[in-house]
């Protein structure tokens, strides 16, 4: 004879508690969404239906459970092909009118990206400004993948040394360039990275973390077992950011 089954009343319990049960079934381990799939086809895993299935169970549940999914997750935006730049206006993605409400709520994202272009400056940094502005993001993480080589890509063997400004200009006075410095300084955004890969521009050179003492920069990183670099972004805004900045009242 089967058990007789007997109904939870989930809400009668303290807010404090429904708060961890719920953080324990939707935060996974690593506790990271990629908002855009790689692929034509993208399986989506059990961890993903029981999100939506959580969701979906009423409106106060999805009140509580997607308040913690949109402030404790740590969201993933990989740009690193134009493909996947255009995926993101399709209707119901992340930069669609459809989806303004949904990425206004995001607190925690890492944007990955291949180059910086005109699809950031008319695309992307307007969408995060006002995820910034009008939302919850408040921590923001960069990270530039692999670049290809240029004319702005020759490493020099100094430690310290100072890229060449004819070949830096031509990049850092565009205007997708001073787009990416007016985001990285925006004053509402209360934890921000920039990472470069260890095949990188030369621009990023003097302002990221010095690896070893001799060889290129990239032959010193690869020598010490180092993928990323972390720049410093204070450092790059104050060389080449250019026009008027976004401050807070009483800042100058």
């Amino acid at each position: 004879m089967a058990p007789e089954s007997h109904a939870f009343r989930f809400f009668d319990l303290p807010a404090e508690i429904r708060t961890a049960v719920l953080e324990l079934v939707i935060l996974n381990p690593s506790s990271a969404t990629n908002v855009v799939a790689t692929g034509k086809t993208h399986s989506i895993p059990a961890t993903d239906t029981l999100l939506t299935d959580v969701f979906l169970v009423c409106a106060q549940m999805y009140q509580e459970a997607s308040a913690i999914f949109y402030t404790q997750t740590q969201f993933k935006l990989n740009l690193g092909t134009r493909r996947l730049c255009d995926q993101l206006t399709e209707e119901g993605q992340l930069f669609s009118p459809q989806g303004q409400d949904a990425r206004r709520r995001i607190r925690n994202l890492t944007l990955l990206m291949k180059r910086i272009g005109g699809d950031f400056e008319r695309m992307v940094e307007p969408a995060l400004s006002d995820m910034v502005l009008r939302g919850s993001l408040r921590n923001l993480e960069i990270r530039f993948l692999p670049q290809d080589y240029g004319k702005a890509r020759v490493i020099g063997p100094q430690v310290g040394w100072t890229a060449n400004p004819a070949e830096a200009g031509d990049l850092v006075h565009t205007l997708p360039f001073q787009s990416l410095l007016r985001l990285l300084a925006d004053p509402d955004l209360e934890h921000v990275q920039l990472w470069v890969w260890k095949v990188h521009w030369s621009i990023w050179c003097p302002f990221h973390e010095v690896v070893g003492v001799e060889g290129s920069c990239e032959a010193r990183m690869r020598k010490h077992g180092v993928d990323w670099c972390r720049v410093d972004w204070k450092k790059l805004v104050d060389a080449y950011g250019e026009g008027r900045r976004i401050v807070k009242v009483g800042e100058s």
